[in-house]
């Protein structure tokens, strides 16, 4: 799984997901969650975007849910890890940005929860505390989650707003309503088929053998038989490989969409060796096989695109100790 799906799995909790706050077990802050060199650094405000206020509870509730759907509790994951420190800061800002992101949409189009909708994240929040032995230990699973009651109102609130622009949208007779032309298009620019031939590094003379490969492939020999004889990927299908952006390492995905149809690429090295992609059409088949989750993947695909338009224009103003926070100073 890339560092960015791991961030993201997170980033993408929605209402249903934080009813199960029990599945979180991360461990609160009994006191100042921000302790830089043994002291508590207050930060009720970690940083605005146009304007709205992004209040500690919430930037931690996504900081350190995060942090754990990486290092699962293990700080020593982070040892020597800068990189990856800073994509968590990034996909934190991306995640708070298309909080404000969805609700501007929503503005833009009109739509805003209606007083039964209110009350619905209301009851939802109540129905959470029932299902608890008590007050003490519906409390306890908040701060093991990063949540306060008003966080969580907030965050199911989003969640319906999201919902209703959504429907808005994509609904039937929405503005973006995703027809087969639509659909069509959306796997013709953001989706790929696939074959390939791995050659993995364990493989004696790897790298000259996938030169051979690729060298047989270009000279006419049959792509599937080369695969049949030389693949050492056990994932690998006979109808290839179907996926969209982020769902392969990066190397091969990048390869992989640089193609057109029919066109074999250079040998590509990844970390699990090196490959000898060719790409193949989009099977009508699949679509049919496959169409209420294509669909999907269209819609949250041009909502993405969305809530990027809204995002590229928002200005972002941080404490003056944002700085401070880090996987060893939030708590």
């Amino acid at each position: 799984m890339h560092l960015s799906q791991r961030f993201q799995r997170v980033a993408a909790i929605g209402a249903a997901s934080l009813l199960t706050l029990a599945a979180l077990t991360g461990c609160g802050a009994k006191n100042s969650p921000l302790v830089v060199d043994g002291k508590g650094v207050s930060m009720p405000v970690v940083m605005t975007i146009d304007g709205d206020k992004v209040s500690m509870d919430e930037y931690r509730y996504y900081f350190l849910n995060m942090k754990y759907g990486y290092d699962n509790g293990d700080d020593t994951a982070w040892e020597g890890q800068d990189e990856v420190k800073a994509q968590l800061s990034d996909y934190v800002l991306k995640a708070l940005q298309s909080n404000r992101a969805i609700r501007a949409l929503a503005d833009e189009y009109g739509l805003s929860l209606s007083d039964e909708e209110k009350t619905s994240a209301d009851s939802q929040l109540a129905s959470v505390k029932e299902s608890y032995e008590s007050e003490e230990a519906f409390q306890e699973a908040m701060t093991s989650a990063y949540l306060t009651e008003d966080l969580y109102l907030q965050l199911m609130q989003t969640s319906y707003l999201q919902q209703k622009v959504e429907n808005h949208l994509f609904g039937e007779g929405g503005t973006m309503e995703v027809t087969d032309e639509v659909l069509g298009e959306f796997l013709q620019k953001r989706y790929a088929h696939v074959s390939h031939v791995l050659v993995t590094n364990e493989t004696e003379n790897a790298e000259a053998l996938s030169q051979e490969i690729l060298e047989r492939a270009r000279s006419g020999e049959d792509f599937a038989a080369l695969v049949s004889q030389y693949n050492e990927d056990p994932g690998l299908t006979e109808d290839g490989y179907y996926f969209g952006p982020g769902e392969m390492v990066e190397e091969f995905e990048d390869a992989s969409f640089a193609l057109a149809e029919g066109e074999i690429s250079d040998v590509v090295k990844t970390s699990y060796g090196y490959h000898i992609i060719k790409k193949l059409p989009i099977d009508q088949s699949y679509i049919d096989e496959n169409h209420d989750s294509l669909v999907t993947a269209c819609k949250d695909a041009l909502f993405n695109d969305l809530l990027e338009e809204k995002i590229s224009k928002q200005e972002v103003t941080y404490n003056k100790n944002y700085d401070k926070i880090s996987v060893e100073t939030l708590h």
